[in-house]
């Protein structure tokens, strides 16, 4: 017998071998018999329950896994809602590498239809920040005490999750999930990208952040929502919703309009009612600033309507909000901006003034108006 016939059949005996183990592994181990470790270990690392009502398996094609049906996972003390996660089946994969030098990582987490609730206790702890169990004390001068989590790769299909603002009680919600991440832990850094609809708004999010560094997390972001695009890089001062946020911003759109009735959506407010109805191609590119007491746009370059413009702008949040900024055109073509205005006369007229306190100059090195021209212009508007 030739010798290459001979390899080949050694390969094909170790290949079938190989496969016969795999067919007879998950009928001889019983991994039923490690649910109570694992609930417990859940508990201690996370002072929290995990109940698991279906049955766990074991599967070995095309990669190991063990997976479970109907999970649940409690809630904080003091919250509302009795379950943080509801999951209707989880698939679990080891990382090999991190399991070959005596760490346990998980290598891909599935996660199908999960129902994941974020909330706040009444002094304001969110209920994904976790306090070990009398078991899992860690050492003094130990990082951090609680949870930590490792996920190579993390799939959520058909997912929903809720957020309730600690503040102001609003609720977002984003259903319909499909996205793809990866976290080294839950302060970063992680990546996620996939697909969402946010209280009714379609969005596709690309989101790259990473661990706490000085100012913070290191963010980029592409979001794509009401036919427009944004690009963020920049600074975000803690994994959160309502964390404060500084960076480099672009923006493009085919209708400033249906952005902002779409981004008011997302974030839960009341889409607002806008004197001016744009539907031409907008750009901008600046710095943004945002934090709870403050949004501001500075240095930016805007392009509206075929015309150019670079400002800033500042709004100042509270009982009575305030608006400052300043914006400079090089040209503004007037009559075309009558017509505008002139078409969204009924719309403003038919709208209450905001409570708003306003000063805003613009400024205009030339206005053509009926086939004249206008130079050296200066608006200021204040309330």
């Amino acid at each position: 017998m030739k010798v290459r016939t001979r390899i080949g059949l050694v390969v094909a005996a170790v290949l079938a071998l190989g496969a016969l183990a795999g067919v007879a592994l998950p009928h001889l181990v019983d991994v039923e018999a490690y649910r109570p470790a694992l609930v417990q270990a859940v508990k201690e690392a996370t002072g929290r329950e995990l109940v698991i009502d279906g049955p766990l398996q074991l599967s070995m094609f095309p990669q190991p896994r063990i997976s479970a049906r109907k999970v649940r996972f409690a809630n904080a003390v003091g919250t509302k809602g009795a379950q943080m996660a509801a999951v209707e089946w989880i698939g679990v994969s080891p990382a090999w590498g991190p399991l070959l030098l005596g760490r346990l990582e998980v290598g891909r987490l599935t996660l199908y239809k999960p129902v994941i609730v974020l909330e706040a206790d009444a002094q304001g702890r969110p209920n994904w920040q976790f306090a070990p169990g009398a078991g899992a004390a860690q050492q003094a001068g130990a990082a951090s005490a609680g949870f930590h989590l490792a996920i190579g790769r993390l799939r959520i299909v058909q997912g929903t999750l809720t957020y309730t603002a600690p503040a102001t009680g609003k609720v977002l919600t984003a259903a319909d999930i499909d996205v793809v991440a990866s976290a080294s832990s839950l302060d970063g850094p992680f990546t996620l990208s996939g697909t969402a609809t946010v209280n009714g708004v379609a969005l596709d999010i690309s989101l790259d952040v990473g661990g706490p560094a000085e100012k913070g997390h290191r963010t980029t972001a592409k979001l794509k929502v009401a036919n427009s695009s944004l690009d963020f890089a920049g600074d975000l001062s803690r994994i959160a919703v309502d964390a404060n946020v500084s960076g480099k911003l672009s923006l493009e759109t085919a209708g400033l309009a249906d952005l902002a009735a779409a981004v008011w959506r997302v974030v839960g407010e009341a889409p607002p009612d806008l004197a001016v109805a744009i539907a031409d191609k907008v750009a901008f590119d600046g710095t943004v600033d945002l934090s709870a007491e403050r949004a501001a746009l500075t240095d930016f370059k805007l392009s509206v309507g075929g015309d150019s413009a670079a400002g800033s702008f500042a709004l100042t949040r509270g009982t009575k909000p305030s608006l400052d900024g300043r914006l400079s055109f090089s040209q503004v073509d007037l009559d075309r901006w009558i017509d505008r205005l002139s078409a969204a006369d009924d719309a403003a007229a038919s709208t209450p003034a905001a409570p708003f306190a306003v000063s805003v100059a613009v400024e205009a090195t030339e206005v053509p108006y009926r086939k004249d021209r206008v130079r050296d212009v200066v608006l200021v508007v204040a309330t």
